[in-house]
């Protein structure tokens, strides 16, 4: 399995694990649908990818790019004092699909997000993953066509 697949899957446990419950936490109802959510459209997206690898038609001209794009949307709605409150804000309502399509036609965005993400946690040893995570997106992004409808 390639490396970009790998950390398709990881994203999709991450998401997974946030629809169980944990020690004291309970997710809500609304948590739990929006898990499901995403880790359908993970799978479909990863689905498309190997369809792709084989020869096979996918629907979606990057599917990796996609679960990217969610990634990223997560990851800037995921610690409360550095939350978005943009057009990529996760609420109870927001399905991946709408969220992806939205981070796809605004890209400017999403890396302004993702920057200010890692201004205000580069200096705190405890969200180092937080801002490899964030670089790792700028860069995959980068170059990418994300303006595509």
């Amino acid at each position: 399995m390639d490396s970009e697949s790998d950390l398709a899957l990881r994203l999709f446990r991450e998401v997974m694990w946030k629809a169980v419950q944990y020690e004291s936490e309970i997710p809500t109802g609304d948590e739990v649908w929006q898990s499901y959510d995403q880790m359908k459209f993970i799978a479909e997206r990863l689905a498309q990818h190997f369809r792709a690898r084989v020869g096979l038609t996918a629907s979606t001209p990057d599917p990796l790019l996609d679960i990217d794009l969610l990634g990223a949307c997560r990851l800037i709605n995921r610690y409360s004092h550095v939350q978005t409150k943009s057009i990529l804000k996760i609420d109870q309502n927001s399905r991946a699909d709408h969220l992806v399509d939205t981070a796809r036609k605004n890209p400017d965005v999403l890396k302004s997000e993702l920057e200010k993400l890692k201004a205000a946690t580069r200096d705190d040893q405890f969200f180092f993953e937080a801002v490899t995570q964030a670089e790792r997106y700028l860069t995959a992004n980068e170059g990418a066509e994300i303006n595509e409808a």
